[in-house]
């Protein structure tokens, strides 16, 4: 600004140097846009990987058939039966499912992160896994207050949680179905 001021800089001259700024701040923010290094270059699970995975939900799916199955039998089970069902359930919840849910969460989800990049790329699935940490205890909760003989009311909203876990479980293994085989 000086130069041109005291006369020292041409019109012309000074014109061509501010499209030469503009022109430089340009390419500047448009770097902003362009994916970090090594992002184009995303690595995929192996097959052993996947295979493994796939494995892992395929002996879940026992259990899940049980939930939903248990679901729709509420109404019509006797409270010895409802309970030992309920007992049983919930011991494959606690011994089966969870540890897997949280294995998946404390190792798996960090890793595969770290491929896919971003910020949170994984945030979903991490909120599908607590949404099944509190429906489980939820389930918790219930059987251990259920009553004899419990009212329509009460297994109604056991079922209603029954089905609940069942919906979000059965979500939640095709959305990791679907990652596991995009990224294989």
């Amino acid at each position: 600004m000086p130069f041109p001021a005291l006369g020292w800089l041409p019109p012309v001259y000074g014109a061509v140097l501010q499209e030469l700024i503009d022109v430089a701040v340009i390419v500047n923010a448009l770097r902003a846009l362009s994916p970090p290094a090594g992002l184009g270059q995303q690595q995929k699970l192996t097959v052993e990987t996947v295979a493994q995975l796939n494995e892992e939900h395929a002996l879940l799916n026992p259990l899940l058939q049980q939930l939903a199955a248990l679901a729709r039998a509420v109404p019509q089970l006797e409270h010895s039966q409802l309970r030992a069902e309920l007992d049983q359930l919930q011991t494959l919840l606690h011994e089966r499912l969870l540890p897997h849910e949280q294995k998946e969460e404390g190792q798996l989800y960090p890793a595969m992160a770290r491929l896919l990049g971003g910020e949170d790329p994984l945030a979903a699935l991490s909120r599908s896994h607590q949404e099944i940490f509190r429906q489980s205890r939820r389930l918790t909760m219930q059987i251990a207050a259920l009553p004899v003989p419990a009212s329509p009311l009460e297994l109604q909203e056991l079922q209603r949680t029954l089905y609940s876990l069942d919906t979000i479980l059965q979500l939640h293994f095709a959305q990791e179905d679907e990652l596991y085989q995009s990224m294989s």
